[in-house]
């Protein structure tokens, strides 16, 4: 089976998996997690397919993170009218701690990361777009090629990745 027609595959699934419950945000990352389960895409592809195949193609799909905010670079492998599937090649050893403003999920496609997640408590809001608090490391884990992880907006999701291996590459997919 050809990268497009596995790219297309998973997009198309998780498009109308996610339109049967009326495109429900709160589902999206639990959706997409299973999307990327099912599609298995590291079991069959490595980056460079991928990479070969942006070379390769008449059309790529809409570019969605020219500037590469995400990823050194990001490329977009599927771009549909509510989400998208990103793949970020890093060639940097850590991310900062962030949280998402997008629901969505990631897998590991090549290398491995540790991967820190953790607890904001607010001690004082500022006002809506500005809080005091305590951050808290809730746990660490191993992520190896094929783990997933859902991504949910906001400060529930609060995490930092330290890749490993160089480059390592992260299937996303994402609102």
């Amino acid at each position: 089976v050809s990268v497009r027609r596995r790219l297309q595959a998973l997009g198309d699934e998780l498009e109308d998996r996610w339109r049967a419950e009326d495109y429900a945000e709160p589902l999206f990352p639990e959706l997409a997690a299973e999307a990327l389960r099912r599609a298995d895409l590291p079991a069959a592809l490595c980056l460079g397919d991928l990479l070969r195949w942006s070379l390769e193609t008449r059309r790529l799909p809409i570019q969605r993170d020219l500037p590469s905010r995400f990823g050194d670079p990001a490329l977009t492998l599927y771009a549909g009218p509510r989400f998208y599937v990103d793949v970020y090649v890093w060639f940097a050893g850590t991310t900062a701690l962030h949280q998402h403003g997008f629901a969505g999920a990631f897998q590991v496609l090549e290398g491995s990361s540790l991967h820190g997640h953790y607890a904001f408590e607010t001690t004082r809001e500022v006002n809506p777009h500005f809080r005091l608090g305590h951050l808290s490391l809730r746990g660490c884990d191993l992520l190896e090629r094929g783990a997933i992880q859902r991504i949910t907006p906001g400060d529930a999701y609060i995490h930092r990745l330290f890749h490993l291996d160089h480059p390592s590459a992260t299937l996303v997919v994402r609102t």
